[in-house]
């Protein structure tokens, strides 16, 4: 099973996900989003979302669409794959799926709560990508530093 290194490794590719690959990958961090359905989650099966703030109103599956483009646009790197186990390797985790490994100095999950898996009981989840994507910079670099 082929293993990737990281900076971050993002679980789930809803909002809250996209905005903290966005952040992250803005910071220049090297990361990977993974998603095992479609980038958006639910706001991406949603006809019509009418409280974006600064949209008035908008596709859903659209506004995922755009998100992803912007954040790819920094160099977010996205796989499409379920995360099937989360383990903590020394100062960093391993993040297994079916058919990769990735291995990163910080994970994010960011699972809506139709997921229930086992990184949740490992990894606080992010309801707000922003907010953890900073907070993965400030352990990076608090944990990190020698190796930059």
């Amino acid at each position: 099973m082929p293993r990737q290194a990281y900076d971050i490794v993002i679980v789930g590719g809803g909002p809250a996900g996209l905005a903290a690959g966005l952040y992250a990958a803005r910071a220049r961090r090297k990361t990977v989003l993974l998603e095992k359905g479609v980038i958006g989650g639910q706001i991406a099966l949603t006809e019509l979302v009418e409280n974006y703030p600064g949209v008035p109103s908008v596709n859903g599956f659209d506004l995922a669409q755009t998100m992803l483009k912007q954040a790819e646009s920094y160099g977010l790197e996205t796989q499409f794959a379920a995360v099937t186990a989360l383990e903590q390797e020394g100062k960093r985790w391993l993040v297994r799926t079916a058919e990769d490994e990735y291995v990163g100095k910080a994970v994010i999950v960011t699972a809506g709560d139709a997921r229930q898996n086992a990184a949740r009981q490992v990894v606080s989840s992010a309801s707000d990508g922003a907010t953890a994507a900073i907070a993965a910079e400030h352990y990076l670099s608090s944990n990190f530093a020698a190796e930059e």
